[in-house]
């Protein structure tokens, strides 16, 4: 196992602890009934831990690693107030390159691990992309940010192993290398305890609001929305940031595809000719011209396409779910927008405890919906590399039609680029009014020509059916082998990842009867093995809050 150190540095702040007052901050009086009296002290705790849980039967620890402990804070005698900062730099390698994390300049506030507790019981836990006044924000300029992987392809090997039964056996013979890429994030719980009125000193971090900007999508070219606040749930505050999840698959698939597209898509397109006069028949100020022309006949269309540019860089719109790299062998399946999140780009702003390809189902035909994406993608970045011409010469060469340029240029419209001149009776037309509508349709006919070969029902399609497979091997596994939880919460419901994780209580004081007063748990992801939680359940990005014990 690779150790990495853990710097201490001068951006964030030293454990802040305050001798007691001679007596307890004012406080409004009480009127709920059975509550606990005005002043009621506690040892309160709370604690941000990046990195918890199982993994691969590993309980990760302080003991296998410095840092996995996290920043505790945990009140005793008469400690007023205290907090605690443990930030990450560097670089984390677990069980041998299982899980990866690489940390940021904690400047900026990347990595973080952070708690504060006061003897009111105002109780603060966070990690990740966390300041260290406890706020959670990420500046636009930080682009985007990956926090690590998770390489899949160890984890479900071993697990087989340690089960005694192969896991994912198809999907693996299937594949070279697959890793679940885990984007920023970031975890919080910041809690009240109940019935006592909130008392705060001055030290008390801030409760949690909307963050402006949370996180900036370079992969997407744009910036994702504020992540929200839930609503206080009996004086309790959650927040989270999930940038983002995405399974990258190492596969000879990939790269028998990229050979097979292109040496089936034929280099000379077979557009059809009276597509093409039919675009022009429908324009009426090209009447003259048509009747000239007097059918497709008379036009020579040519499509010519330079498939190299298929190997040139990945292939990937902005809002597709694949993005695909022949030359490397790799698709990459980003699962906000296959699973529809609420804004297709990231996985903020979900319910606690939304499971993966459960609350958010894998939608009816999705590998068919992302491979029809993908085909969109394929035109897109051959249209700079498919040089189109239409020409014509009637009546003696007075009649004549030179229109030429790539497809890109035709769909950038009259400022694109393309070429076109018509000459009726030798006289030439003025095109300007009607140079978008003649170039929109004739790119029309000619995409439409490769989207025929490659697309469902296509002359070509089959050629995806290898990588349809591994997709749906893929989705298969992820959905019955893992379970992903987002914004993760003890909130003990039957969804709850952390019912078979306790914080242990500390030493003397009691713990009220109401639960309230107990532990309270956020992280923004939870990994776990369907029926074998003690085998593999990680939680990332994880923010603790309590135990709060009365002060004996």
């Amino acid at each position: 196992m690779t150790r990495r150190s853990i710097v201490a540095g001068a951006a964030w702040t030293a454990p802040l602890v305050v001798a007691a007052a001679s007596a307890p901050l004012a406080a409004a009086s009480l009127t709920t009934a059975g509550c606990l009296p005005t002043g009621t002290l506690f040892n309160a705790g709370s604690n941000g831990r990046l990195l918890s849980g199982t993994l691969l039967g590993t309980e990760l620890l302080g003991g296998l690693l410095a840092g996995l402990t996290g920043a505790p804070t945990q009140l005793s005698g008469n400690t007023v107030q205290a907090d605690n900062t443990s930030p990450l730099d560097g670089v984390i390698d677990l069980l041998s390159g299982v899980l990866q994390i690489v940390t940021g300049p904690q400047s900026l506030g990347l990595l973080n691990q952070r708690s504060y507790a006061n003897q009111y019981g105002t109780t603060d836990g966070a990690s990740g992309a966390v300041a260290n006044d406890g706020l959670i924000a990420l500046t636009p300029a930080q682009s985007e940010l990956t926090l690590g992987n998770l390489d899949l392809t160890k984890v479900f090997t071993q697990l087989g192993t340690l089960i005694g039964a192969p896991v994912a056996a198809d999907l693996l013979n299937s594949l070279t290398d697959l890793d679940l890429d885990i984007g920023a994030v970031a975890g919080r719980t910041y809690a009240n305890v109940l019935c006592v009125p909130p008392q705060t000193v001055v030290g008390t971090p801030p409760a949690p609001t909307v963050t402006a900007g949370s996180v900036s999508e370079a992969f997407r070219g744009a910036t994702a929305p504020p992540v929200t606040v839930q609503p206080p749930a009996g004086g309790i505050q959650r927040q989270y940031i999930l940038s983002h999840l995405r399974a990258k698959v190492t596969s000879d698939v990939v790269g028998a595809l990229g050979t097979a597209l292109q040496t089936t898509i034929p280099v000379n397109l077979p557009v059809s000719t009276q597509a093409i006069f039919d675009v022009l028949a429908g324009i009426p100020l090209l009447s003259g011209l048509v009747a000239a022309l007097g059918g497709a006949a008379a036009l020579n269309v040519t499509a010519t396409v330079d498939l190299a540019a298929l190997t040139a860089a990945p292939i990937g719109g902005a809002n597709s779910p694949l993005r695909l790299d022949l030359t490397a062998g790799t698709v990459t399946v980003d699962l906000a927008p296959l699973l529809n999140t609420p804004d297709g780009k990231t996985f903020n702003n979900l319910p606690g405890n939304t499971r993966l390809f459960a609350d958010l189902p894998l939608p009816t035909n999705a590998v068919v919906a992302a491979l029809n994406t993908l085909v969109e993608d394929i035109i897109t970045r051959l249209a700079g590399s498919i040089n189109i011409s239409i020409t014509a010469s009637v009546l003696g060469g007075l009649t004549t039609v030179a229109i030429t340029g790539t497809l890109a240029q035709f769909l950038a419209g009259p400022t694109g680029g393309a070429s076109a001149v018509i000459r009726v009776a030798g006289l030439p037309l003025n095109l300007t009014p009607i140079l978008g509508t003649l170039l929109g349709g004739l790119a029309g006919v000619v995409a439409g020509t490769v989207r025929s070969l490659l697309a469902p029902n296509g002359t070509l399609n089959a050629i995806f059916d290898p990588l349809n497979n591994l997709l749906s091997l893929l989705f298969t596994a992820l959905a019955n082998v893992l379970v992903i939880t987002v914004n993760a919460q003890n909130d003990g419901s039957t969804k709850d990842p952390f019912r078979s994780v306790r914080v242990p209580l500390p030493a003397g004081g009691t713990i009220p009867a109401a639960e309230n007063f107990r532990v309270f748990e956020t992280a923004a992801l939870q990994v776990g093995a369907i029926g074998f939680l003690n085998l593999l359940n990680l939680f990332v990005a994880r923010g603790t809050s309590g135990p709060n014990p009365l002060r004996p």
